[in-house]
């Protein structure tokens, strides 16, 4: 597979965010039901905010302009 897709629930989504981005060799990821732990929240957070997943406020804006079954929830 060239860019495979990774999806990880609960602990195991957490653990798809905790490893390194591998750049240009992921097509995407889903988490489900996957929240951090609330002693690693600030930790998360932060992480979030150095590595911004790519077009989430762009899908997240053609969603609240046409909010059907082809735009991403």
């Amino acid at each position: 597979m060239d860019a495979p897709a990774r999806a990880g629930h609960s602990s195991g989504g957490m653990f798809l965010l905790s490893v390194p981005a591998p750049e240009g060799r992921l097509a995407g990821a889903a988490l489900v039901s996957s929240a951090p732990h609330a002693g690693r929240r600030r930790p998360f957070a932060d992480r979030a905010a150095a590595h911004p997943l790519p077009a989430l406020d762009e899908a997240a804006a053609a969603h609240a302009r046409e909010p059907d079954d082809a735009t991403p929830r």
